[in-house]
């Protein structure tokens, strides 16, 4: 047999042997394709979640904010109804005393 029906004979055994594992690698290379893009859309799915989370945490930020200033002013506006109703017991105190005086006037 000449060498070149031997090379001939040799290229074709040895291309039916590889058949199989060229047709593992291609459905390998397929199914890696399939898992990247899997990954790549969970990853967006993932990215767009923690984006969402990131405002959410910074509404949540701004609205403790707002609470701690609304609650400072709730206690500026307690310090002051406080001393407003010092005064307007004192008041009422001042309007007993005078009472009391006239009511002595007027007995004697």
């Amino acid at each position: 047999m000449p060498s070149s029906e031997l090379a001939n004979v040799l290229r074709s055994i040895i291309q039916e042997k590889l058949k199989p594992i060229n047709e593992r690698l291609t459905t390998l290379e397929e199914n890696n394709r399939e898992a990247r893009q899997e990954f790549q859309e969970f990853r967006q799915e993932v990215n767009t979640r923690l984006t969402a989370l990131d405002e959410g945490q910074v509404n949540l930020k701004q609205g403790q904010i707002n609470l701690d200033k609304g609650q400072k002013k709730l206690q500026k506006d307690v310090i002051l109804i406080r001393k407003e109703l010092k005064k307007s017991w004192k008041d009422i105190g001042n309007f007993n005393n005078i009472i009391t005086n006239l009511e002595k006037m007027v007995i004697r």
